[in-house]
């Protein structure tokens, strides 16, 4: 969780300081995640960062992300099955 929010002060940092590199940032924070692991800690913490959240989920060093688990517009998690509450 420390890392993370490290991580996330770095990358608001970077938002203000130098917008040019928020996309080079937000693939830094990938491969961080991919060193640390704790994956829902990460979306969790960057919820509100699309652009964060997107690197997480098209990153080629995190195989096997379930792309359609999420909105393709605002990559929020998407509800698994309709028919019930879903916890996620």
């Amino acid at each position: 969780m420390i890392a993370a929010e490290v991580a996330f002060k770095a990358y608001q940092n970077t938002k203000v300081s130098s917008p040019g590199y928020v996309a080079e940032a937000a693939r830094a924070v990938a491969i961080y995640a991919v060193e640390i692991g704790f994956f829902d800690i990460w979306f969790k913490v960057f919820r509100n960062e699309p652009v964060i959240v997107k690197s997480l989920i098209e990153a080629d060093e995190i195989p096997g992300t379930a792309k359609n688990c999420f909105d393709p517009d605002t990559f929020e998690l998407k509800n698994r099955n309709p028919s019930f509450e879903d916890p996620i």
